[in-house]
């Protein structure tokens, strides 16, 4: 079986030359070094933007409008044969230049979550979405989640300023009444990898965030740490 290796070079084009931008409890950054800018307490989110790659932009819009794909794996960071897992992901993705491009991009964001998260392992699940899971807004209740929208509208947070922690209820959902009047629901696009703290994070409540409202069909990429390395269930 071929093993799959984190590549830094899709991850670190991001086409443009910028400087990160905090934006209330988000980063905005072109960089991925900046991914741990996450443990600032005062940042919710910090969002990598990506641009260009469009050969496997194509490749992922094409598997968001016609092929219906559902895959997860267990990924060992650190282990020898720790990414065989994303073998499965191979075997069901179309053949393609790009499907090795996509796999070596998902291998190397499974180590920035390790990292983040202190866990050796993490879940990775790689979905084409044509409604949302959970229309609501919700709080993770993991530690940290990574989500990048290869294709189709991306996932949508709130800064904390437009959230009243005061009225959210328990289990991290989030009540209408939560959201602040005026809030600006945030967003990003194709391509970009967004990081969000969840309720077990240290020190902090999680970000608030949603899927988008279904208009096409999305290729989704969720990673998280194994939950059995972090405490809770």
């Amino acid at each position: 079986m071929k093993r799959w290796e984190p590549s830094a070079r899709l991850a670190l084009s991001a086409g443009w030359e910028s400087r990160p931008r905090e934006v209330g409890s988000t980063l905005w950054t072109d960089d991925p070094v900046d991914a741990d800018a996450l443990e600032e307490p005062h940042l919710n989110a910090v969002v990598v933007r990506r641009q260009g790659h469009e050969a496997l932009a194509a490749y992922a819009r094409t598997i968001s409008e016609k092929v219906p794909f559902q895959a997860e794996a267990l990924v060992s960071c650190g282990e020898p044969n720790g990414f065989d897992g994303l073998d499965a992901f191979a075997a069901e993705l179309p053949p393609d230049d790009a499907r090795d491009v996509l796999l070596s991009d998902i291998a190397f964001w499974c180590e920035v979550v390790s990292y983040l998260s202190g866990a050796p392992e993490v879940v990775v699940r790689l979905n084409r979405l044509a409604s949302p899971v959970f229309p609501g807004f919700l709080v993770d209740p993991g530690t940290v989640r990574l989500v990048c929208t290869y294709a189709g509208p991306s996932s949508q947070w709130l800064e904390e300023r437009d959230v009243d922690r005061a009225l959210l209820g328990p289990r991290g959902l989030v009540p209408p009444e939560v959201i602040r009047l005026g809030a600006v629901v945030q967003c990003c696009s194709p391509l970009d990898v967004v990081l969000l703290k969840g309720r077990m994070w240290p020190l902090s409540s999680g970000v608030v965030y949603r899927a988008p409202a279904p208009s096409a069909p999305r290729l989704l990429l969720s990673i998280e740490p194994a939950y059995r390395h972090e405490g809770y269930s």
